[in-house]
């Protein structure tokens, strides 16, 4: 049913869930299928600690910053089923990532996603596309809190560049894959 997939700034795992408007975690997966809660890769912390690490970050790296603790969570897994079965789609994938990107691994995911359809020589076209300039804000427009991140401040004309680049490649992949 599905032909085509674009991931922009994806996680190749799926971590616990947070609480709206960030206010610390949840006893949980972020995610379900078939209202079945999906495996996934624990905070590993409380919702005092996961808050004190999140602002701490962010203002260390004057971004808005969870990355870090994303990627603490996919070190310290211990369920290989928190990993995301890319090489069981049978849909054609485009990933789309900024390499500025601080509040989550997208582009080590998007490389790690493609290394698995590699190693299962995933018959479906499969592209990653990561942007030199770009943060989490990719596809198709600037949000009004763009200000927030770290890219978009440092380098706006860049960041809107290649952000008009990233949808001109999403149209040509939908157009030659759909």
């Amino acid at each position: 049913l599905i032909s085509c997939v674009v991931l922009v700034s994806p996680m190749h795992m799926v971590t616990q869930a947070e609480k709206r408007n960030d206010s610390g975690v949840c006893d949980g997966s972020a995610f379900a299928l078939n209202g079945k809660p999906y495996p996934y890769a624990k905070w590993n912390m409380d919702t005092k600690t996961f808050n004190r690490r999140y602002h701490r970050d962010c203002i260390k790296q004057r971004d808005l910053y969870c990355k870090g603790i994303i990627e603490d969570a996919y070190r310290k897994n211990t369920d290989p089923a928190a990993l995301l079965p890319v090489q069981n789609m049978k849909a054609s994938v485009l990933l789309i990532s900024g390499e500025k990107d601080g509040m989550c691994p997208a582009k080590e995911s998007s490389r790690i996603m493609m290394r698995t359809m590699e190693e299962h020589s995933y018959p479906y076209t499969h592209k990653h596309l990561n942007y030199e300039h770009l943060g989490h804000f990719i596809l198709p427009f600037k949000p009004i809190v763009s200000f927030l991140l770290r890219a978009e401040r440092e380098n706006p004309k860049a960041c809107n560049e290649e952000r008009a680049e990233a949808w001109e490649a999403t149209q040509d992949f939908l157009k030659n894959e759909w």
